[in-house]
């Protein structure tokens, strides 16, 4: 999964070899075999960067689209760079040509708008790594000018996509003229507007046309807070607005992210919460799925499975000898970013748990088997 960052660094990479819609769809029927208008629409050529980007992650193909660009473009230092870039998160050798099966995946869309302070960029990036890893499509405006033509433009098309507004609320918000606006012309367009007070309190932070809107207080515990209190209502309400099918039938894949039916005693591995095991399992009339969940350290979790990013642990693996890391080590998550190894021992099942101090979010036990983390 592509971090806000990654987002933003491919988006721009784009527009400066492909500034207009033209170029773009020359790029996408050459090197994808693909019609733009069909898989990346809207009326803004940011908006069309960005739902491009996010129909090449969701299909598979967006290493191809990177190198496809540069071939397009050979000459580009920024592409150059992404693709470099692209390298590094992903481990990969030089992609070939795209081979998705044409109607696999429909036209990209933006389920959230993420409105906020640039002076709150460091929690937002969090948020927004957090609702990707929900799996929605979640747009951010970093890397435009406010106030400007563009971002007006910009704004105006991806509040138009959007099913749903996520707002942050602090001090900074509150003294911005632009997240005013923002909410302003959500609501105008008579889109679902969700807080999030991530810094200050009702009478510094919240806004008068959101005074008389439940928020979610995310002040001590964002992770968390999002988890359990705004992650549940925002999926009901954007797979409501999109119409979207419920979960499969089939069982998951060991270690994948999965929205189908889990039994008792099952063994699950959670972002925030750790490693626990199923206590029940019970089917939602929406046909999602509500799971309980026992954590040895954080205690009995109710979660709801499409939204709460869990993996399947292996029954069975071989067996580490050796921790791969040690105190002081520094690595890189793709959710957390970049913290240090206060702790590494091995489990009674042969593998690593490391505890990790991560300067925006905390300490925090992982399982490397499954943490995907990168020793820098």
């Amino acid at each position: 999964m592509l971090t806000g960052r990654q987002i933003e660094q491919a988006q721009n990479a784009l527009l400066e070899a492909f500034p207009s819609r033209d170029a773009l769809r020359m790029l996408a029927r050459i090197e994808l075999d693909e019609n733009l208008d069909a898989i990346a629409g809207g009326d803004n050529l940011r908006v069309i960067a960005f739902n491009l980007v996010s129909w090449a992650e969701q299909t598979g193909v967006f290493a191809c689209l990177v190198d496809g660009a540069v071939r397009q473009n050979d000459g580009n230092t920024t592409l150059r760079e992404l693709q470099r870039a692209v390298r590094a998160w992903t481990g990969s050798a030089p992609a070939g040509a795209a081979t998705r099966k044409h109607g696999t995946r429909p036209q990209a869309t933006i389920d959230i708008f993420l409105s906020y302070s640039r002076h709150d960029r460091t929690p937002m990036f969090a948020v927004h790594d957090i609702l990707r890893g929900a799996g929605f499509s979640v747009w951010i405006d970093d890397g435009i000018e406010p106030g400007t033509a563009i971002w007006e433009d910009a704004i105006e098309e991806a509040l138009h996509q959007a099913q749903a507004m996520v707002v942050l609320l602090s001090p900074n918000a509150k003294a911005s003229p632009w997240v005013k606006r923002e909410i302003t012309y959500a609501m105008a367009q008579e889109k679902a507007v969700f807080p999030l007070l991530i810094a200050g309190d009702k009478r510094t932070s919240v806004p008068l046309s959101l005074i008389t809107t439940q928020w979610v207080d995310a002040r001590t515990e964002l992770a968390r807070s999002l988890e359990e209190n705004l992650l549940p209502s925002l999926s009901v309400y954007v797979n409501k607005q999109a119409k979207r099918v419920g979960t499969s039938e089939s069982r998951p894949q060991t270690g994948q992210t999965f929205k189908t039916r889990l039994k008792r005693h099952d063994r699950v591995q959670h972002s925030t919460f750790g490693i626990g095991t199923v206590v029940e399992s019970k089917q939602t009339s929406e046909g999602d799925e509500v799971v309980t969940v026992a954590f040895p350290e954080i205690g009995i979790k109710k979660l709801l499975v499409s939204v709460a990013n869990l993996k399947l642990m292996p029954k069975s693996t071989a067996k580490v000898t050796s921790p791969r890391f040690k105190r002081r080590d520094e690595v890189q998550h793709a959710t957390f970013g970049i913290g240090t190894v206060i702790e590494s021992q091995l489990t009674p099942d042969g593998d690593e748990q490391v505890t990790i101090a991560f300067p925006n979010i905390g300490i925090k036990k992982l399982i490397v088997s499954l943490a995907d983390l990168i020793k820098l």
